[in-house]
C-alpha cells in the first residue's frame, strides 16, 4: 500500500479505469465477491473534490462513431461504478449470472451548467434530441440512439428560477465529466430493493410512481465526498413499453437526495 497522503491512481480491478485522488491510510478496502474473488475500492470521502477531465474517445484509426460512442459510454459507466458501492454490489450479483450490468442500464444522467454544450459530443457520435422536461428550478433534455441507454442531461434554469437548484453547486464541486447516476431496469422494484438492502445498500425516500403504473423509480442514498452528496444508483421499473420520464417523479427523486 502507498504511504499515508500519497498521490495514487485508484483502479477498478475489473475495468482498469483510473481516477486520481489523495489516498489516506486506512481508507483502502477489499470487498469479497460471492465467487470468492475480490475487488478494491477507496471510500468516496477519501477523494478530494474530484473533477474528471474529458474522455479521450479518439480510439484506433478507422474506428467508427458507434465504436467511439460505446467507448465513451462504457468509460463513463465504469468510472461511475468504480466510485459507487451500491452499483458495485449490484454488478457483482449480475456478473455471477453472466449477465453483467451493461445490458440492464436504462439511462445515464449528467449534471451540467450548459446542456447543449455538454451533449454535443454525444450528438456528434449518434445521439439525437428526444424530449425536454421542465421542473421547478431545473430542466433536462433527453437524447436517444438505438442500442445505447437513454442520455438524461440536466441543469438549473439560468434565470432567477434556478436560484434554489442544487445542480450548479454539484457541478462546481464535481464537474460535468462524470455521471450523477445510472438507472438500472428491474422487473420487481420492491424485490430489488430488498435484495440490495441485504447487501447494505440504503435508499433515499420511498418509491415514486404508483404500483401497477408504467414507471416506478427510487434512488439510493448518495455516496458522500467530503461531506457532499455525490453519485446515486437508481432502480427503474417500466411497463407497457413506456420509455419516457415523468417530470413529477423525477423532481421527487431529486428532492429525495437533497434531504439526506
Amino acid at each position: 500500500p502507498e504511504p499515508s497522503g500519497a498521490k495514487s491512481i485508484c483502479r477498478s480491478v475489473e475495468f482498469g479505469v483510473p481516477a486520481t485522488g489523495i489516498v489516506k491510510q486506512g481508507r483502502r478496502h477489499w470487498t469479497p465477491l460471492v465467487n470468492g474473488s475480490r475487488f478494491t475500492w477507496i471510500t468516496a470521502d477519501a477523494f478530494n473534490a474530484l473533477k474528471l477531465t474529458p474522455t479521450d474517445i479518439s480510439g484506433e484509426p478507422g474506428m467508427d462513431n458507434k465504436a467511439r460512442l460505446e467507448r465513451l459510454v462504457d468509460h463513463l459507466t465504469q468510472d461511475y461504478i468504480s466510485r459507487n458501492r451500491a452499483a458495485q454490489g449490484l454488478r457483482a450479483v449480475l456478473e455471477e449470472t453472466g449477465v453483467g450490468l451493461k445490458p440492464v442500464v436504462d439511462h445515464i444522467t449528467i449534471r451540467t451548467k450548459r446542456i447543449d454544450s455538454r451533449a454535443e459530443e454525444f450528438v456528434q457520435l449518434g445521439y439525437t434530441y428526444s424530449d425536454t422536461l421542465e421542473y421547478g428550478d431545473w430542466f433536462a433534455k433527453v437524447y436517444r440512439v438505438p442500442g445505447f441507454p437513454a442520455l438524461f442531461v440536466d441543469q438549473a434554469y439560468e434565470d432567477a428560477r434556478g436560484a434554489t437548484s442544487v445542480i450548479p453547486g454539484w457541478v462546481e464541486k464535481f464537474g460535468d465529466q462524470t455521471l450523477h447516476h445510472v438507472a438500472i431496469l428491474v422487473e420487481d422494484i420492491e424485490r430489488a430493493i430488498y435484495r440490495l438492502q441485504q447487501q447494505g445498500v440504503k435508499f433515499a425516500g420511498s418509491i415514486v410512481g404508483e404500483k401497477g403504473g408504467v414507471l416506478r423509480q427510487i434512488f439510493s442514498v448518495p455516496e458522500q465526498v467530503n461531506g457532499a452528496p455525490f453519485s446515486v444508483l437508481e432502480l427503474t421499473e417500466r411497463h407497457a413499453g413506456y420509455q419516457g420520464f415523468s417530470p413529477p417523479q423525477a423532481d421527487a427523486l431529486m428532492q429525495s437526495t437533497v434531504k439526506i
